[in-house]
């Protein structure tokens, strides 16, 4: 609660930017907003958390409305079909955002700053090689706790077992397996970003030791083997999931 008291007067301390940047007809919004809050004798503190809180439910459906709008437009012109159940679609739509919500604050009030915490303690109460061990478990860990890693269990009933055999016992019968080596790799990435923050280590090493031999096998799965050429897809979108809310808040601010 105090990490969210203290963001919330940064947000204060932001004000006079956000509204030079804010449309003219949202910051009458919200003077009118704010002084009928005040005239009910709402405190300043519950002001700013009304207002905090509506920002974040307007940028996620920022974000989520073209894509809605997008994937409504195109399945009506080029496929001539429209949704059969739009009031679930809708109630779908609002929870998402209401999770995202809620979700992301999670994040911003408790796991970043308690991985901020860590990653200052850390180098003062511990040796290099435990810094290292701790950062690897928590790279997997919080792999297993990103959002985009939970869709692969719906996405993976998809899959046909007679076009990408492999495809379909990689993403079904060895799932545990696939997450764990997700895991392993943000695991080792945090230990790399680690190195370079306590004694400088160069990277570019590990980058082109690991990109050379990831690009021959990509190649080798493209047109080497094609039963292996399903496979390759999701070879590489699994680097892009482990870039999401949870990993890159905990591992950035470590």
């Amino acid at each position: 609660m105090v990490f969210y008291v203290y963001s919330i007067f940064e947000e204060m301390e932001g004000d006079s930017a956000d509204q030079q940047r804010r449309p003219p007809l949202l910051q009458r919004a919200k003077r009118s907003s704010n002084r009928w809050m005040r005239h009910k004798g709402c405190s300043l503190h519950n002001r700013q958390m009304v207002f905090h809180y509506l920002r974040l439910i307007w940028e996620q459906v920022s974000a989520m409305l073209p894509i809605t709008l997008l994937q409504v437009l195109v399945l009506a012109i080029f496929f001539g079909k429209s949704s059969s159940t739009p009031g679930i679609d809708a109630a779908g739509l609002l929870s998402a955002v209401a999770g995202l919500v809620l979700f992301l604050e999670g994040l911003r009030v408790a796991v970043m700053p308690m991985a901020l915490l860590l990653g200052n303690q850390l180098p003062l109460k511990l040796k290099l090689p435990w810094v290292l061990l701790v950062a690897f478990c928590l790279g997997v860990l919080v792999t297993y706790a990103e959002p985009a890693i939970a869709a692969i269990r719906p996405l993976a009933k998809l899959v046909d077992p007679q076009s990408a055999p492999y495809l379909y016992y990689l993403m079904n019968q060895q799932q545990e397996l696939l997450v764990l080596a997700i895991g392993v790799g943000v695991g080792l990435a945090s230990v790399v970003g680690t190195l370079k923050f306590l004694t400088g280590t160069s990277i570019k090493p590990f980058i082109a030791g690991s990109l050379l031999p990831t690009v021959g096998l990509a190649c080798y799965m493209q047109w080497g083997n094609p039963h292996l050429r399903p496979i390759l897809g999701v070879a590489w979108d699994c680097g892009g999931v482990t870039t999401g809310p949870v990993s890159a808040a905990a591992d950035l601010l470590l």
